[in-house]
């Protein structure tokens, strides 16, 4: 049985309870870490713990930037004065995003309360290399400095910490919905719509095709213009793949760029441009897809991986960040060198590699099927957000952090704190 101690325990002399102060992106920000922090929220988080979420981050008009930053740090400071803080756990990227909560975690540590970095940036080693000396060596400080740095995989453990070798790591995975059964769901309508065909009916809309899914900013960083070259490359190889492929990418940037050189490959028709999709059309679009296509050059651990995963869709990816590690890369797959558990992994920027798996997984409905499948079981048995909210409860713990008062309930913030309270 869990006993209250000096961290979250309510003080005796009728102060305000101590709160783990969460620091973080906007929760209408767009990316990964935004989507993370959603889905602490909707599995009560915030309702179970005493922790209040501070925003450090918006960018919705010129000056948001700096100036949520400035409003968070105030009332930070307001809540140390005062006492009202038991410990800080903070989300961050690189580059601005690192030297924000940089302030927030050396002034907790100089309070003397356990800190939490909890580190998600695939390019961060990269970023670091490519620092001045003596920011490295701040870099360092910070890593070395807090209670504890959290990473999002075992092989990006070794990596961090070749940076900071004394810091104290401890890993914890993204958390994603478990969808039991969704694979089998879309089966079932791919056979009915086979039928239908067949006894003359009207056909599903996945009749006869590969449905491919692209999620992520519309960057050369994250592989889509390698995408558009490789459906090039292997349309050309195989005609017969024009009516089959049909890859949609959702998400923010410039489509134009894109669109243009499909156009010029002749298979603009394979591809749509939807925007960033959130919401019901987001699971529309998970529940028309046959595979999900990752092919970055950076990553962390990508939530849109992990996201198919739980649906039993299968992954091509890349072999970059946790990526490898989420497929199940380390466990010998029986498919071939390229193969993982859940999914085929290829070079980044390798565009023939990347069109021929392509190529071999519109052809092959059943391997699709049983990386899939096992795809839904690693998520199941790993990544379900019911088990890795239990290990995050368990850090919380070892860290002091207990159960207890909800932060939303037990503080009441100045009128337009940058919090985001349990809804």
């Amino acid at each position: 049985m869990d006993t209250p101690n000096q961290a979250t325990a309510p003080p005796a002399n009728g102060a305000p309870p101590r709160v783990v102060v969460m620091l973080g992106t906007d929760f209408t920000a767009l990316g990964g870490i935004t989507a993370v922090l959603r889905t602490y929220r909707d599995a009560g988080v915030f309702a179970t713990w005493p922790v209040r979420f501070l925003a450090t981050y918006r960018n919705r008009f010129p000056g948001d930037r700096l100036g949520t930053a400035l409003l968070a740090l105030g009332h930070f400071l307001s809540w140390l004065l005062t006492g009202q803080v038991a410990g800080v756990h903070a989300h961050t990227a690189g580059r601005g995003s690192f030297w924000r909560k940089s302030v927030f975690l050396l002034l907790a540590r100089a309070w003397g309360h356990p800190t939490v970095l909890h580190l998600h940036d695939g390019t961060f080693p990269t970023w670091v290399a490519s620092l001045r000396p003596w920011q490295r060596r701040a870099v360092r400080g910070v890593l070395e400095g807090v209670s504890q740095v959290w990473v999002l995989t075992p092989g990006w453990r070794g990596a961090i910490a070749a940076l900071a070798p004394r810091a104290t790591f401890r890993v914890l995975a993204n958390p994603v919905e478990w969808h039991p059964g969704a694979q089998a769901a879309r089966e079932r309508e791919l056979q009915s719509a086979r039928q239908a065909q067949a006894g003359g009916g009207r056909a599903g809309t996945g009749q006869g095709r590969l449905r491919v899914l692209f999620l992520g900013r519309l960057w050369r960083e994250k592989g889509v213009f390698d995408l558009v070259e490789a459906v090039g490359v292997a349309v050309a190889r195989d005609p017969s793949l024009a009516a089959t492929l049909r890859v949609t990418c959702g998400g923010d940037g410039n489509a134009a760029p894109l669109l243009a050189r499909a156009r010029q490959l002749g298979v603009a028709e394979c591809f749509a441009f939807p925007g960033w999709v959130e919401g019901a059309a987001r699971e529309a679009l998970w529940a028309a897809t046959d595979l999900f296509v990752l092919p970055s050059y950076f990553e962390g651990l990508p939530m849109g991986v992990l996201e198919a995963m739980g649906r039993g869709i299968p992954v091509l990816g890349t072999q970059v960040g946790g990526i490898p590690d989420a497929l199940g890369a380390a466990e010998a797959a029986p498919d071939g060198p390229d193969a993982a558990l859940a999914g085929l992994l290829v070079a980044p920027g390798d565009v023939a590699a990347l069109a021929t798996a392509l190529a071999d997984l519109a052809a092959d409905g059943a391997r699709r099927a049983r990386l899939g499948a096992a795809g839904e079981e690693r998520v199941r048995t790993v990544y379900a957000k019911e088990r890795v909210l239990a290990e995050m409860a368990r850090l919380y713990r070892e860290l002091g952090w207990l159960p207890g008062i909800p932060a939303g309930g037990a503080l009441d913030a100045a009128p337009g704190a940058p919090t985001v309270e349990p809804s």
